[in-house]
């Protein structure tokens, strides 16, 4: 049989590192449940799903059009929250203090869900800032 073909199993998502355990208060527990239930919630085909780490690590893995990228680590501690205004919609943003740069964190068309995410994400790394917590 000329041209054989050969298929091999996607396996690139199957060596990502687990996040070091977080020891979460309720609050950031609930905050975390929060941002993932918003994450459902489709904005130009992309969808949002969180977890988060010791050392305030928050992982984001986006999915766009059922295809999910490659998660993404970020540093939280000495971050702000802030909401942006796209022209459809709403961001928000974790931006660095000392560093500066950004975070994508949420899209959304609804500025109530915004700010409700922004919320949540604002009580999930709010301990970041002690300096016990890093």
């Amino acid at each position: 049989m000329a041209g054989a073909v050969v298929l091999t199993s996607c396996t690139e998502h199957q060596n990502i590192e687990p996040l070091a355990q977080a020891s979460l208060n309720a609050a950031q527990t609930e905050a975390l449940r929060r941002m993932n239930e918003a994450g459902t919630t489709a904005y130009a085909g992309q969808t949002w799903r969180y977890q988060f780490g010791a050392a305030c690590v928050l992982r984001i893995r986006r999915t766009f059009e059922g295809r999910a990228d490659r998660p993404q680590d970020h540093a939280m501690a000495q971050r702000t929250i802030e909401i942006v205004s796209y022209p459809d919609g709403f961001g928000v943003k974790a931006y660095g203090i000392a560093k500066g740069g950004s975070v994508d964190l949420f899209d959304t068309t609804s500025t109530a869900q915004a700010k409700s995410f922004a919320h949540f994400a604002d009580d999930l790394i709010r301990p970041c800032a002690s300096p016990t917590a890093r």
